[in-house]
């Protein structure tokens, strides 16, 4: 059985091979400073294969890590619903 767990590369290029949903770490501290602060940004993604075409990837959710704590990212959807709600009860 080969490891695919090798490095971060090796992993996301197995997962890059294969359809399904899957958590990729979009953005995360570069130097010992940022990592201190500790933000890292998850994409959970569903990936489509079909042949003869690239691949299509549709985003599920995006979240939010620092420390212990994490959170879900608004959609563009709820926030603009939310800011037209908030217009109509203001007029």
């Amino acid at each position: 059985m080969q490891i695919f767990l090798e490095n971060r590369q090796a992993l996301e290029e197995r997962m890059d091979g294969m359809p399904g949903l899957e958590y990729r770490v979009i953005v995360e501290p570069k130097t010992a400073e940022e990592e201190a602060r500790g933000i890292y940004v998850i994409r959970k993604q569903e990936r489509i294969k079909r042949a003869n075409y690239p691949d299509e990837i549709k985003i599920l959710g995006t979240y939010y890590i620092t420390g212990e704590f994490v959170f879900a990212a608004p959609s563009v959807e709820n926030i603009l619903s939310s800011r037209i709600v908030q217009s109509q009860n203001s007029i």
